[in-house]
């Protein structure tokens, strides 16, 4: 692929390359048509729906899980988004695969000396890899996992009889689960560590190292010109030392390291004398809450231009748009009533010190995702990270307002 110039940039975004051997994989093991990636989204995306009832059930009520699973099926960019061919679903399942094998560590009453301890906890150190290879972005959810890990209410069995839990007892319910993480974590960033080195193994061309692609986002994140998103000019820059033939490998990714590097620089002094961050900010935000990319993108994907025949016609797409405005609205309403039931005193009990953790690891993934978008590259598509975070809080809120709705009748 280097020799011929089919690799380009990808060098730099090595994730390109996962996503393209996923696809071939699926292609191998069926035939070479859209079809085939369409269903084995969708087979995904019930998958997700699945794994999110299981999530909500540790956490919250199985109630809770069925309310977000419910709302997650039904948000309106993702099933149309669900339709075509993407990475996105793959990714969003690796991820709750990973947290529900956490959780399983978290919520079980396992010796280090299991087989089955090991085993959940080398498959999601690997759910979580692999979705760090398909998006980085998957490192706010092992950190949001580790702020969870350090700082989780513990859960300790309810004694009856009068009795008190021992001593030793509470110590293991504390430290466990803490080592756990840590030890997750470890893993994760070891093999995060060498993943360069395996992907020059496996696919025989020049990789450039994590921290060029790192730049590379933020360079084109913190762009006050094109406001966060895709940059054709820093492209150009970066192709004409990546076609000069007489560099070697290294000397064009020095060559792509100082480019980006006299990039961040330009951004950040043009952010400061211009007073540019809120307006870049901003509209970065409303690119990546744009509820117009599932009804948009299936128009494009579907409409053919040599003739006038289109699957979606025109004048459905700005009412489709409306209603999925108003979707994204009403879940956005009943997150922040699932935050908020949280202010409710409560007596202590085993399912509050649970929804106090589910809490805890929703809110570090809206924090965290918030944050590093502030930053890096936005596309519409990468809404899907809030996924997780908001069907469960959703769920929560839904559920909360179903048993206002009952006390109120009684």
């Amino acid at each position: 692929m280097n020799h011929v110039g089919i690799l380009d940039l990808d060098s730099i975004s090595p994730h390109v390359l996962h996503i393209a051997t996923f696809d071939g994989f699926l292609f191998k093991l069926t035939t070479t048509t859209p079809l085939i990636t369409e269903g084995f989204n969708i087979i995904c995306v019930i998958l997700c729906a699945m794994l999110i009832v299981s999530l909500a059930q540790r956490f919250f009520t199985r109630t809770v899980g069925f309310f977000s699973a419910i709302i997650f099926l039904l948000m309106p960019n993702w099933y149309l988004y669900s339709s075509l061919i993407g990475v996105e679903p793959v990714w969003l399942l690796f991820q709750l695969l990973g947290l529900y094998f956490i959780i399983r560590i978290l919520t079980n009453d396992w010796q280090w000396t299991s087989l089955r301890f090991w085993g959940v906890l080398i498959l999601a150190v690997i759910c979580l890899f692999v979705a760090k290879e398909l998006r980085p972005l998957t490192l706010i959810i092992v950190i949001a996992v580790v702020i969870l890990g350090m700082f989780k209410v513990p859960i300790i069995p309810e004694f009856t009889g009068g009795l008190t839990p021992s001593q030793t007892h509470t110590r293991q319910y504390f430290w466990k689960p803490r080592l756990a993480i840590l030890l997750i974590f470890g893993l994760f960033f070891g093999l995060n560590q060498v993943s360069t080195t395996i992907d020059r193994s496996i696919y025989q061309v020049p990789i450039a190292n994590s921290s060029i692609g790192l730049k590379y986002t933020l360079a084109v994140g913190t762009d006050p010109k094109t406001h966060g998103m895709y940059s054709p000019q820093l492209i150009s820059q970066l192709e004409k030392p990546n076609h000069n033939h007489k560099l070697t490998d290294q000397q064009r990714f020095a060559e792509f390291d100082q480019i980006l590097s006299r990039k961040l620089l330009t951004n950040r002094h043009s952010l400061i004398a211009h007073h540019q961050t809120s307006q870049v900010i901003t509209t970065k935000n409303e690119e990546l809450m744009d509820p117009n990319y599932g009804i948009v993108l299936l128009d494009m994907n579907t409409n053919q231009p040599i003739s006038s025949r289109s699957l979606i016609a025109k004048s459905l797409v700005p009412s489709v748009t409306t209603i999925s405005t108003a979707v994204q609205l009403n879940i956005l309403f009943l997150v922040l009533i699932g935050l908020s039931i949280q202010l409710i005193p409560e007596k202590a009990s085993q399912l509050q010190q649970r929804r106090q953790n589910g809490i805890l690891l929703c809110a570090s993934m809206l924090v965290g995702f918030t944050l590093i978008f502030m930053a890096v590259e936005v596309q519409a598509r990468y809404q899907i990270s809030f996924y997780i975070p908001w069907v469960l809080l959703a769920g929560v809120g839904m559920n909360g307002l179903a048993l206002l709705n009952e006390r109120l009748i009684r």
